[in-house]
């Protein structure tokens, strides 16, 4: 088996167990009205809110899990800051999720993609 065939066959498990243990996820980054002035008096133009769905499990960090994700990203973990493993579309700093009715936003995230294959992505939530 390729390193190619391996890994896409582990993005189709990843997707299995995530669907099987996981919920419906909806990452949103929300657009502006635009209009106004920025502070070099350019006009500000409308922005879209932009949408991605997927499926995910929420995890605490554990002490391995957390040395982990600092290592590959350099990003601060603070006391709440939970985990999301997530298959979808492509996550971006600031997007919001709502998941057991507590709104999260994204802070960080790494794509899990051995052989340039993204498998999930472990990103890092805080309330």
């Amino acid at each position: 088996m390729t390193d190619t065939a391996f890994y896409a066959e582990m993005q189709a498990t990843a997707q299995e167990l995530l669907e099987d243990f996981g919920a419906p996820v909806t990452l949103t980054k929300e657009g502006s009205a635009g209009g106004g002035y920025d502070a070099d008096g350019n006009v500000q133009v409308p922005v879209a809110s932009v949408s991605v769905t997927g499926v995910g499990a929420r995890l605490n960090y554990t002490g391995e899990t957390k040395q982990a994700f600092v290592e590959a990203t350099g990003a601060v973990i603070m006391t709440g800051d939970c985990r999301l493993l997530y298959k979808g579309g492509a996550p971006e700093i600031g997007m919001t999720v709502t998941l057991s009715g507590i709104k999260w936003r994204v802070v960080a995230f790494m794509p899990l993609d051995p052989a340039g294959i993204v498998v999930m992505y472990e990103i890092q939530l805080r309330k």
